[in-house]
């Protein structure tokens, strides 16, 4: 990396009109500053030739000054890129013509500014550039994967290519002509539809792509290689035939890409029956790649996929990762048109295509499994992560208002938060009225940038609604706290339920303003009857009341209620809040056996385990022994053994609350307790259902379905979690004969996280030999052993980063072991702060080369406030050692400061 650095400075030191500088690594920009470029670039093409030391770019671009914000001067971005040459109008420009000033602040980094004054309001501008692919290693522009040459411009990676006005609301149609030796790189794609492909008569060939849809730079995608495909082809709803390709290395198996084609076929077919989207070019294609930074992204007809989101069997993924990969393949489709023919202004406005398509895939997903597992799981994920991210410094509303560097905003808020802000609105419109809307959002704006208003607008304009309150959602950040109360006066027969709504003020935002949320309640006799005479909907079930909770505090009143209810509140998770509520274990009871909707089953049984598991913690703060209550464990046996349940709904219900959830609970976390209380628990209980678990666990033992496995391993995990020792044997076996992935991994981990020694030196070695050549089935291999819950385990994940199968600059290989050890938080939290020098060495060494992936793991950091004084500092003392590092990039440079203040 050192040399790398060097042959750059000595590259930039010979270009004409430069000038070296250093930018303020916390500048910020601001939402409110937002201004139209002062051009436009109507017109792109891009000759790329691919040489063995360099490859070359000559970006030709017809510029038109923008009359709204005109300028004569014409200024592009650009990083790590030699200008060769620059033409205007066919005529080349001299040094004195133009200017570049570059920023070296960050290691490894150039980043360019090129200036050209005095320019016509129309002309066509061309740059011949010079990158280095080979020795990009930060996964962002085009960089070498493996003997493949591929893109990631997503948010800011194009200007690694060449010179550009790289920002989304900058909309071009591009025309792209490859030029690479034939023999190494028979495959060279781009956007769009193939229009030509010549053999150049020296070993190389060129072959030129046409994209008719404008689009910004960060959808622009080039792959070059060697490539095994599969393809298939659908036939749209309007009669037009598209032709299908996977790539993968050459060395993937057809079968591995098989799922994914069939997923593809599907969620094309569902795009246009649910929401009346159909494909709009000749062809659509993904490519396979285990070096990658995110999981997949959408460029136009050609994705680039994560290897671990597109590739996979039965005998080579869990039933988990196999419906991952259906809804990943779904989610990327679906931008085609929540993100590319309809995208964002700017990059404040990102969860106008991140968070809406995380909606649509989560519909996916529930039209094809079930609806109910689908919102506990996106719940759960939601306290565990988001939450999380909403309590510390990372805090920020789904549409911030500023930033330093955008790759920081790719987060659970944006996302997963922003999903759920869509999932109001639909609970509000009902699932015909929200696609009406959705069909005028996409029809107004396709072929344009647009912002969240827009968004907003076109649900209001569709519906009727006046949505002004709602739009709060995306200026304010933090989870909403729902404080409930209630009453029941017999003689007038009224049941009163008072609501009070808060949340904390960010830095940097105004003081934030009550929301709009849709409280769904329900309410139970006593024979568990719905008192409410409702019919269900597309969203809730009957017997489900919609409150419309605008102010701070509110008062709802229910008439002619003959007797005392059990609240069922916040049915369907109705709003993304906390909620504050006091009910009986009576009532949970009753809510768990009679509820009719099953997120709120599922809650009641989460809150009564939860309660007990705060009693267990205190205990253990006390020094008290750890004795679970026989009550509630005979009530889980009594879940377990319920005929009304399916399979996927005891599972749930007999999941404990993540550490990570418990830790959420408290404003100073006791990470020892939570997690001996929580240990403590489970064995007991497994202990006492012990007989129960085996029965259950034989019945399934040879039921060959995904509900039918996920009960059977969670069975096989508690079995094993009884004295560490007695039910080795039994996930040894199944591990032995196991006829599918789900199976064997579950089995593997019980062996590997059991206490018999002699059984796991035998297993470890076995899975890799057996799987040493399947890279994304390794990545388990890696974090099973990572997560284990051992003393020494950061000498273990030490001596995993040097195994031969490990590779320190793979971003799967370095989640699926730094990821796993952090989320094992009693060691990752050692009280002599060794996990968290561990962690700021990786961050320090990632940052180096790949500042995106590191800036993620800065996100514990981000949470010090919660932990205790002897904590925080040490953690303080960590990320001032990061701070202080030099070349530090803007990404991580931003999480750090965040953190240093959130502490001060």
């Amino acid at each position: 990396m050192a040399q790398y650095i060097s042959n750059l400075k000595h590259i930039f030191s010979n270009q004409r009109g430069l000038k070296m500088t250093q930018k303020n690594k916390t500048e910020k920009t601001y939402l409110k500053d937002y201004k139209q470029p002062n051009f436009w670039l109507p017109q792109t093409h891009l000759d790329v030739t691919i040489g063995d030391s360099f490859t070359e770019v000559v970006t030709t671009v017809e510029v038109e000054s923008n009359k709204s914000n005109p300028s004569d001067t014409l200024v592009l971005d650009g990083v790590n890129i030699e200008v060769v040459k620059i033409a205007l109008d066919g005529t080349e420009l001299s040094s004195n013509q133009y200017n570049i000033t570059e920023d070296t602040s960050e290691g490894g980094k150039v980043v360019g500014k090129l200036s050209i004054p005095s320019v016509p309001e129309k002309f066509t501008l061309a740059i011949t550039g010079r990158i280095k692919p080979q020795e990009n290693f930060s996964n962002e522009g085009l960089y070498k994967a493996g003997e493949a040459f591929l893109t990631q411009c997503e948010a800011e990676g194009f200007r690694r290519i060449s010179y550009f006005l790289d920002r989304p609301d900058v909309m071009s149609e591009y025309r792209v002509s490859i030029t690479g030796d034939k023999s190494t790189y028979p495959y060279l794609l781009s956007n769009g539809n193939k229009v030509s492909e010549k053999d150049n008569g020296n070993g190389t060939h060129t072959i030129e792509w046409h994209d008719p849809s404008l689009k910004p730079s960060y959808l622009f995608a080039l792959v070059a290689g060697k490539f095994n495909v599969i393809e298939d082809s659908y036939t749209t709803m309007s009669g037009r035939n598209v032709d299908l390709q996977i790539f993968a290395d050459e060395d993937v198996e057809d079968s591995e890409m098989t799922h994914a084609m069939e997923s593809l076929i599907e969620s094309m077919k569902f795009d246009e029956t649910r929401f009346d989207r159909e494909y709009d070019l000749d062809l659509y294609m993904i490519v396979a790649t285990s070096q990658f930074n995110m999981g997949a992204m959408e460029n136009k007809g050609l994705n680039i996929f994560n290897t671990t989101v597109v590739l996979g069997s039965s005998k080579t993924a869990t039933d988990d990762r196999l419906q991952r990969i259906s809804d990943v393949i779904y989610h990327e489709y679906a931008h085609n048109w929540s993100g590319n023919l309809v995208t964002c202004r700017d990059w404040f406005q990102l969860s106008i295509k991140e968070g809406l398509t995380v909606f649509r895939d989560g519909q996916f997903n529930a039209d094809h499994t079930s609806h109910a597992v689908k919102r506990i799981e996106d719940v759960k994920f939601l306290r565990s992560a988001q939450f999380a991210e909403d309590a510390g410094s990372d805090a920020h509303p789904i549409r911030p208002h500023f930033f330093t560097t955008i790759n920081n905003f790719y987060t659970v808020t944006v996302y997963e938060k922003g999903a759920e802000i869509i999932y109001m609105l639909y609970s509000m419109l009902g699932k015909e009225g929200f696609k009406q809307a959705l069909n005028l959002y996409f029809s107004r704006h396709k072929g344009q940038a647009v912002t969240e208003d827009e968004f907003i607008t076109a649900m209001e304009d569709s519906s009727g609604l006046n949505l002004s309150q709602f739009r709060h959602w995306y200026d304010q950040g933090g989870t909403p706290l729902v404080k409930v109360t209630t009453s029941y006066d017999a003689d007038s027969k009224k049941f009163t339920l008072n609501l009070e709504q808060s949340v904390r003020q960010l830095d940097g935002y105004p003081e934030p303003k009550p929301f709009h949320m849709p409280i769904a309640v329900g309410l139970l006799d006593s024979n568990g009857n719905n008192m409410l005479e409702k019919d269900a909907s597309d969203v809730y079930c009957d017997g489900t009341a919609i409150l419309n909770f605008t102010e701070a505090q509110q008062t709802f009143t229910f008439e002619g209620i003959e007797e005392q209810p059990v609240l069922s509140f916040l049915r369907n998770f109705s709003a993304p809040v906390k909620v504050e509520l006091t009910q009986t274990d009576a009532d949970l009871l009753h809510l768990m056996k009679y509820d009719n909707d099953p997120y709120n089953k599922w809650e009641a049984c989460n809150r009564l385990v939860t309660k007990e598991l705060k009693r267990l913690i205190a205990e253990d703060e006390k020094g008290n022994n750890l004795v679970a209550d026989k009550a509630l464990i005979d009530i889980l046996k009594d879940v377990l053994e319920d005929t009304s349940l399916d399979n996927d709904m005891k599972r749930l219900m007999l999941s404990l609350p993540t550490e990570s959830t418990l830790h959420g609970l408290y404003d100073v976390v006791p990470v020892n307790n939570i997690y001996a209380a929580r240990k403590a628990f489970k064995q007991q209980m497994a202990t006492a259902l012990e007989n129960n678990l085996l029965t259950v666990y034989k019945q399934l033992e040879n039921v060959d379905s995904a509900d039918a496995r996920g009960l059977k391993n969670l069975c096989l995990g508690y079995l094993t979690s009884i004295d560490g020792l007695k039910y080795i044997d039994l996930a040894n076996t199944q591990y032995t004969n196991a006829q599918n992935f789900t199976d064997e991994c579950g089995a593997f981990a019980c062996v590997v996280y059991g206490e018999d020694t002699s059984w796991k030196k035998n297993i470890v070695p076995n899975f890799l030999k057996k799987w040493s050549n399947n890279t994304d089935v390794m990545n388990t291999w890696f974090s099973t052993q990572a997560s284990q819950d051992r003393d020494d385990l950061i000498p273990v994940v030490q001596n995993l980063m040097t195994h031969k199968a490990f590779d320190n600059k793979n971003p799967n290989k370095i989640r699926s072991v730094i990821g796993a050890f952090m989320g094992q938080h009693v060691h990752f939290h050692k009280e002599d702060g060794s996990g968290y020098a561990f962690l700021a060495d990786e961050i320090l060494r990632l940052d180096g080369f790949n500042p995106q992936v590191a800036s993620r793991f800065m996100a514990p950091f981000a949470q010090a406030k919660k932990y205790s004084q002897q904590r925080q500092q040490l953690m303080k003392a960590e990320v001032e050692r990061i701070n202080n590092h030099p070349g530090l990039s803007k990404d991580v440079a931003e999480k750090a400061g965040k953190v240093l203040e959130m502490l001060k």
